[in-house]
């Protein structure tokens, strides 16, 4: 399996992330990956931590809980963290996300809010 951290924006954002400004996201009806800025990728930004590596990547729900994120090594199964903060202003809206992976790899980050879903590839090393 390939693994493909090209960015590509959905078209057609829904209203209230272009109301916010945003101009590139990915997703399905009530759950957004927010893109990084022009020319990187989704796994523009990876850093190594003492455990393994990380990752900041916010998200956007249209609904009043956030989605349930899952993190996994397409080679083997391993699984990585997620950790959402929603912000003060609360949901719906941006939703601040820390991805965490103990190694190096492809890895499929799926979000799943109640009626739809996103997924993304981070790799490096």
């Amino acid at each position: 399996m390939e693994c493909d951290d090209t960015v590509r924006s959905t078209p057609d954002l829904p209203k209230p992330l272009r109301d916010a400004g945003i101009e590139a996201a990915f997703g399905a009806d009530d759950v957004w990956f927010i893109a990084p800025g022009a020319g990187a990728t989704w796994s523009t930004g990876v850093t190594p931590t003492d455990g393994g590596f990380d990752i900041k990547r916010p998200l956007w729900t249209t609904r009043r809980s956030p989605p349930v994120v899952t993190v996994v090594r397409v080679a083997d199964g391993i699984k990585g963290t997620a950790a959402l903060a929603p912000t003060g202003d609360g949901l719906p809206g941006p939703v601040p996300m820390s991805l965490a992976f103990p190694a190096a790899g492809c890895w499929k980050v799926t979000a799943r809010g109640e009626t739809g879903t996103a997924e993304i590839f981070v790799a490096f090393g």
